[in-house]
């Protein structure tokens, strides 16, 4: 992926989302997705160092529900601040794999 989310922002890959014409997330009850992109952290404004960030690539999380920005040119992707992950689930079980 080219885009390159600045200081606390996450690109997450969405599962189950709904898009109007204009690209709009709508629909969407609890907005999950995986993350494959983070920024470097926030700078605190104590010392000017930048604040560890608390999600890394392939987690697979929960966002607060309009809290995402649809992505320019990269279809079923958002962009968000990371203080909008309100959790880090477990992830998915793949489609036909038999287990409960």
């Amino acid at each position: 992926m080219e885009a390159k989310p600045t200081a606390s922002g996450v690109i997450i890959k969405l599962t189950g989302e709904e898009t109007t014409e204009g690209g709009l997330i709508v629909n969407m009850a609890q907005p999950t997705g995986t993350i494959v992109a983070i920024g470097p952290g926030a700078y605190n404004l104590t010392d000017g160092s930048r604040l560890d960030m608390q999600t890394k690539v392939g987690d697979y999380v929960q966002v607060e529900q309009n809290r995402m920005i649809p992505l320019i040119g990269y279809e079923g992707y958002a962009i968000t601040a990371e203080e909008y992950v309100v959790a880090i689930l477990p992830q998915p079980k793949a489609a036909g794999s038999g287990k409960t």
